[in-house]
């Protein structure tokens, strides 16, 4: 256990039905268990309101029966058809990322009139490279049975999918990041430590109602738009919603994409603010950087930090290291998606 260095939230509330399974092996994303096939053990995190590790327990789905059938195909429900010239096609399902936004922390950009709100900047630069397809993030299940209590998804973090068509081909230099994710016929698929979102924040965070689908923690690299450079989350975890139902889902809705930037990280992130480049650690609240716009008077919305802390390993030797939780919402719409030759 950990003392707290700064205070975020004034407790640590475990929100919703299941914890998974924590997946820290070592170095990032090369050793993490999903590289390795498989998960085993915990990993410990701390938010900055107090320090202690996340529960940890396998998903189960409800005692009922489920009509839901496994969709093995090559022909997507979009109202496509395969065509072998693209690539060989893909005989799970596949879902490209349309939509995603940042809900938390709130960003504040430090001008001389004062602090500016730029988290709604920030995230329309986002929706824009989605639109444009510039930005192509899946989430694909090779074999998709949301019948089991358990079946693999897939994370690309980049493809080839050509604006106005239904259709994405993996780059062959791109490997994804899978995931053993729990599937749930009830209750909601997310679990997060209360205390590592801003309490301003917490009511537009997406919680996922099941039919769901929900991955277990782990390290991931996104790419979020070109002009930025690859974010490196520990702790990640996506949790999405089936549209309209698990039979034959159209889409992915009401998910949630969250994980943990090291400061050191987060101090590399820079962008483009009014012909300024802004580093991504100076436009989050309570931090240390001398650009880090002050926080709102005590018991306004959002007067508490949004600095957090996480062992990064989970083995509570090393001092837990200094950064944010990042929460994105995101929507994803089904796709053909094709495997190179």
């Amino acid at each position: 256990m950990y003392a707290a260095a700064v205070t975020r939230g004034s407790s640590i509330v475990v929100v919703g039905a299941v914890a998974l399974m924590g997946c820290f092996q070592g170095d990032f994303l090369r050793n993490t268990c999903e590289q390795q096939g498989g998960c085993v053990g915990a990993s410990s995190s701390s938010s900055s309101s107090s320090s202690s590790s996340s529960s940890s327990s396998l998903p189960t789905t409800s005692d009922g029966t489920t009509t839901s059938t496994s969709t093995s195909t090559g022909t997507s429900e979009t109202g496509n058809t395969t065509d072998p010239s693209l690539g060989v096609p893909y005989l799970g399902v596949a879902f490209r990322i349309i939509t995603i936004a940042i809900v938390d922390p709130g960003l504040y950009y430090n001008t001389p009139g004062g602090c500016t709100p730029v988290t709604q900047i920030v995230n329309l630069a986002l929706g824009r490279s989605i639109e444009e397809h510039e930005s192509n993030v899946l989430l694909a299940a090779p074999e998709y049975d949301p019948t089991q209590p358990f079946q693999t998804f897939a994370l690309y973090r980049d493809a080839n999918c050509p604006i106005n068509e239904k259709y994405c081909q993996t780059i062959d230099f791109e490997k994804p990041v899978t995931f053993n994710s729990g599937n749930r016929d009830d209750m909601n698929c997310l679990d997060v430590e209360k205390s590592t979102i801003n309490p301003a924040n917490f009511n537009s965070i997406n919680f996922p109602k099941a039919p769901c689908v929900s991955s277990p923690n782990a390290s991931v690299t996104l790419q979020l738009a070109p002009e930025l450079s690859p974010i490196d989350f520990y702790d990640g975890k996506f949790s999405a919603q089936y549209d309209p139902s698990d039979e034959d889902p159209t889409g992915l809705i009401n998910a949630i994409f969250y994980g943990f930037i090291t400061r050191a990280d987060a101090e590399k992130i820079i962008y483009t603010y009014l012909g300024a480049e802004i580093k991504f650690w100076s436009v989050v609240r309570g931090t240390s950087d001398p650009a880090s716009c002050s926080l709102p008077m005590d018991g306004a919305p959002g007067s508490v930090p949004d600095v957090d802390l996480l062992d990064l390993d989970g083995d509570g030797l090393d001092p837990p290291v200094e950064g944010i939780y990042l929460y994105l919402n995101f929507t994803a719409e089904r796709v053909d998606l094709y495997l190179p030759f």
